[in-house]
């Protein structure tokens, strides 16, 4: 491993760096990174090791989720999904029925009987709950709530949140969802993101998102250029054992398809999205027949036998 100094000098106006130091990657006792500390030696890898602390990969747990908080606990939604009501009060702040009617409408495209969701404030014994309420009138507690909609519920917080910056990664977050309701997530992951042709602030917080999927159709409802597929690979043998490497695969004509590896075809996406193995489709008349349809928001899977579109 080769570290270049990138130090300031003199009057900070000119770039210069002395020696690069070289290490040997098997003996070092941690990453170079981790001992990136003085700015003025590596300024550039101590960039890089704050920007990687603020990566949150997002593991929500169903049962942080359900949990009420004190009234003085921490008011920033953890990975696992603590203080989610505190988080919520924060941002509904002195007029809260905004906010509170945005996460209910948003809830709404994933549970059809949504009227309100609040956070109920109990001073006599100090304790912030979530609250939904039924098209019934009837007050739910989260711990009467479903997994994935307490998922969803923590995740349109976050999407509300100025603070939750930085990169996001969360792994299949079609767990607990309905295949037909998965376009409410897709939508809700989409608005999380910055969009970068606007300015950044609060309304437009610095935020991206990774999701990792074996779904089709969370495969399905992303737009191309969008998707990269996780592949195996030969690696050179070490010796005799034979090795296999990750490689990361663009859909060809994307402009992630820069030409450095092999890029996934149409084939390729279609047999995924039908989780057909090469030659099943014309081995099987009964085989379902999958179409790209053109909608609105992205690609419409079908998976009726003999289907047209």
């Amino acid at each position: 491993v080769r570290l270049s100094s990138d130090k300031m000098r003199g009057d900070g106006d000119r770039r210069g760096g002395g020696r690069p130091a070289d290490f040997l990657a098997r003996t070092l006792p941690r990453t170079v990174l981790s001992a990136a500390q003085n700015a003025d030696e590596a300024r550039t890898a101590v960039l890089v090791r704050a920007e990687l602390r603020r990566w949150r990969l997002l593991q929500l747990e169903p049962s942080a989720l359900r949990q009420p908080d004190d009234l003085q606990a921490p008011s920033a939604l953890t990975t696992e999904g603590r203080h989610l009501p505190a988080t919520l009060y924060r941002l509904a702040g002195d007029d809260p029925d905004p906010v509170y009617a945005d996460i209910a409408n948003r809830l709404s495209e994933l549970v059809n009987n949504v009227r309100g969701l609040r956070v109920d404030r109990d001073d006599a014994r100090r304790v912030l709950r979530l609250v939904m309420t039924d098209a019934s009138g009837v007050e739910l507690p989260a711990s009467s709530l479903s997994d994935g909609t307490l998922r969803f519920i923590a995740l349109s917080v976050l999407e509300k949140d100025p603070t939750a910056t930085g990169l996001l990664c969360l792994e299949e977050p079609e767990n607990g969802i309905h295949p037909e309701r998965m376009g409410a997530m897709m939508r809700l992951l989409g608005d999380m993101v910055v969009e970068t042709y606007g300015p950044i602030g609060d309304g437009n917080p610095l935020r991206q998102v990774i999701i990792s999927t074996h779904s089709p159709v969370v495969a399905a409802r992303a737009q191309h250029d969008q998707l990269v597929f996780a592949d195996h690979r030969d690696a050179p043998k070490q010796g005799d054992r034979p090795r296999r490497s990750l490689v990361i695969r663009p859909v060809a004509g994307t402009w992630r398809d820069e030409g450095r590896v092999a890029p996934l075809s149409r084939g390729d996406i279609i047999r995924f999205l039908g989780a057909l193995q090469p030659g099943e489709a014309e081995a099987s008349q009964a085989t379902s027949t999958i179409y790209d349809v053109a909608t609105s928001g992205g690609v419409q899977l079908r998976l009726f036998p003999g289907a047209a579109p």
